[in-house]
């Protein structure tokens, strides 16, 4: 089976020169996020193949857009379930306590994710 080639379009530069007339897929609007970040990061550093297919094919964006949002809502749903397992503090008699727990469940939570969503 032959490999089909996209047609490459061309124009004229002022030089005479053939210049690729090249268009990028369109990428969506919004912020890739901390995770996201991560994410790109990891890609960057270990996964060198599927980064740069996924910055031609357009869908890095989309992706880390994704990996954030799925990383922010599991975290989410690992503090609501470890908060419930454990007995914690009451807000109203000491905020400041419960808000060092509600941290540390946090950080746990997103060792977890960063381990199970972020770098995979």
């Amino acid at each position: 089976m032959a490999i089909k080639w996209p047609e490459i379009q061309y124009r004229e530069s002022p030089d005479g020169m053939l210049d690729p007339i090249l268009t990028f897929p369109k990428q969506p609007k919004g912020n890739i996020g901390k995770y996201g970040g991560m994410r790109r990061d990891y890609l960057q550093q270990y996964r060198k193949a599927t980064y740069a297919q996924m910055s031609m094919e357009g869908t890095l964006k989309q992706h880390l857009m994704d990996v954030n949002e799925q990383a922010k809502t599991m975290i989410d749903q690992l503090v609501e379930r470890m908060s419930q397992s454990e007995p914690m503090l009451d807000k109203n008699s000491d905020p400041l306590g419960w808000i060092q727990r509600m941290n540390a469940l946090k950080v746990q939570a997103e060792e977890v994710v960063i381990r199970e969503i972020v770098f995979i």
